[in-house]
């Protein structure tokens, strides 16, 4: 019995100069700058994702805008696109935008007005421009593939910045933060750079090259062609990280009118055609197997499903340097 009261007391000192050591350890290491921890280990999350950082001498990305009509929107559209070359045209390898008009009788003055990118006619919904887009040999040849809708404003957003938080956070697919948006889980988020959602709105949405191949396959004209849904099954789709950019603050407006709450105050087409379509597609991606079952699937992926991740995948600055303050 005292041989083992002697053991116990032998094991009680090493643990407690183990614990010493070990909390002398993290004492040195919390001094460190938390953001190049934070860095280091998601680079190595990257390497095991098969993704590597670019530089921007490496880096291209293709803007589409699919589908404008109404010369309403052209203003807003035209201040993104200008916004595109004016930000970041020299910081990319390549850059241009292709945008799709699906009226011909305002094609000439859009052609005009967007000048600096590739105009095309084309006839059908947003589903039918990226398709139409997917087939260009030219859209192969960028890293990153963004969507741009007609009636987005992207004066929040610094391209170059953007695209380093979303490949230091590993993202496939990255949004703008979108505040006032009926989903919750896009808007900015005051103590991050980053965090995950795994859905994203396509309002202005940045794709990887193997993201948005995987993507452009979802896409089906026939069986769904308002196109609600496929942000909704994509990540589970594609096995994709999905994820917003929070200091990338973009505005949704009709005309000169800005959209509090979602996109009811610019939709022209029929709602309940597109919703029948949007639950007809989640059961068949979902294997739910009825319009109840689809709807907690939509559910659990636009609203409960990004609550498990963590607040951040990056933190701010600005939040770093409160950090730092408050350890000294």
């Amino acid at each position: 019995m005292a041989f083992l009261k002697g053991k116990i007391k032998y094991v009680f000192i090493l643990t407690a100069n183990c614990l010493f050591i070990g909390w002398n350890s993290f004492f040195i290491l919390s001094q460190s700058s938390i953001d190049d921890l934070y860095t280091s280990v998601t680079r190595n999350n990257e390497k095991e994702l098969g993704r590597s950082d670019l530089s921007s001498e490496q880096r291209s990305l293709f803007v589409v805008v699919p589908g404008i009509g109404d010369l309403s929107r052209l203003p807003t559209l035209e201040e993104s696109l200008q916004k595109f070359y004016s930000n970041f045209h020299e910081s990319l390898a390549v850059t241009t935008c292709y945008v799709f008009v699906w009226n011909k009788a305002v094609f000439q003055e859009v052609a005009k007005s967007l000048h600096m990118c590739t105009v095309k006619y084309n006839t059908g919904r947003w589903i039918d421009h990226m398709i139409a887009y997917s087939t260009l040999e030219t859209e192969t040849a960028a890293t990153h593939i963004a969507v741009l809708m007609d009636d987005i404003n992207i004066q929040g957003v610094d391209i170059p910045s953007f695209l380093d938080t979303m490949e230091e956070s590993g993202y496939d697919l990255a949004s703008g933060s979108v505040d006032s948006w009926h989903y919750e889980c896009m808007h900015s988020r005051g103590l991050c750079k980053s965090h995950r959602t795994d859905y994203v709105d396509i309002l202005f949405a940045v794709f990887t090259a193997d993201a948005w191949a995987c993507w452009t396959k979802q896409l089906d004209a026939v069986l769904n062609s308002y196109g609600w849904g496929y942000d909704v099954t994509f990540a589970d789709q594609c096995e994709a990280k999905v994820g917003v950019i929070d200091g990338a603050k973009v505005l949704h407006y009709s005309g000169d009118k800005k959209c509090e709450r979602g996109g009811d105050c610019t939709r022209s087409y029929n709602e309940d055609a597109a919703m029948k379509q949007l639950w007809e597609w989640i059961m068949l991606k979902s294997e739910t197997s009825n319009v109840d079952e689809a709807t907690q699937y939509w559910k659990n992926v636009t609203q409960e499903r990004p609550l498990l991740f963590p607040i951040c995948d990056i933190y701010s600055d600005f939040q770093l340097g409160q950090e730092r303050e408050e350890r000294k």
